[in-house]
């Protein structure tokens, strides 16, 4: 995945090898960045996870501990 950081987040000492988390309006993505130019992030992505399921699982795990 290749996106480019606003200007925030390019100020940022994101680089190669960090753990990083993607939100999307359906999906957040967990993965490594690969590499860095300038605002330009490229993120090998290990896990693509759909927002309505974890609102569903987050649901469960509350009403479970009592919350």
């Amino acid at each position: 995945m290749r996106i480019d950081l606003d200007a925030a987040a390019a100020a940022s000492d994101v680089k190669a090898g960090d753990l990083v988390e993607v939100s999307g309006l359906k999906t957040m993505y967990l993965g490594e960045v690969r590499d860095r130019r300038g605002a330009a992030v490229t993120i090998g992505v290990e896990h693509a996870l759909d927002r309505e399921t974890l609102a569903r699982i987050r649901q469960v795990w509350h009403v479970r501990s009592g919350q």
